[in-house]
């Protein structure tokens, strides 16, 4: 095929799109022109960030990804996960139960870079969702929240962190509740 061929292809055929942007690649045509020509977001791998989201149940993870999400711009209103209108929450399901069932991949661009959250559950029944989360990340996000400290869903988190090699993070949510101690958390 030759360029304009495969460029043609990617811009219409789903099904080719994949063959004729590596055989670009290959032929060393530059990224950045496939992706201008192709309206397709590209981004150097040193620009793409893989985070899961861990914590306890009912931490707040569904809800700060919301709070990432409006203040990108990705969405114009904060989802609630009360609500069932939520990105990451959005299976029959988990709008019926209040809470996250499956992980759910949710990418966001932010100063050049593309943070991939991943979204887990946070009840032990769903523990494998989480364990498959942490195969495919760079970095861990752990959420407290506040008011209640460290739960066992919080050292559950951190041990799974600790076995898997992957670095992690604390991030201290819901801080705006009443007769919170963020010291004393």
């Amino acid at each position: 095929m030759t360029e304009e061929e495969l460029m043609d292809a990617i811009r219409h055929a789903t099904d080719e799109r994949i063959y004729a942007m590596a055989e670009l690649l290959r032929r060393g045509m530059d990224p950045m022109i496939i992706s201008s020509a192709t309206k397709i977001d590209y981004f150097f791998i040193d620009k793409i960030r893989n985070i899961v989201l861990l914590g306890h149940g009912s931490t707040g993870k569904t809800t700060f990804l919301e709070a990432g999400l409006l203040n990108t711009k990705v969405i114009s209103r904060l989802g609630k996960v009360e609500s069932g209108n939520t990105v990451s929450d959005y299976e029959k399901m988990e709008i019926e139960k209040g809470y996250t069932i499956n992980q759910t991949l949710v990418p966001v661009e932010y100063n050049g870079t593309k943070l991939n959250f991943i979204d887990t559950p946070g009840f032990f029944d769903f523990a494998g969702e989480v364990q498959g989360a942490l195969r495919a990340v760079e970095a861990a996000a752990i959420l407290v929240d506040a008011s209640s400290g460290v739960q066992v869903g919080t050292e559950k988190a951190w041990d799974a962190c600790t076995a898997a090699g992957t670095p992690k993070f604390f991030i201290i949510n819901k801080t705006d509740k009443e007769h919170v101690d963020v010291a004393q958390t």
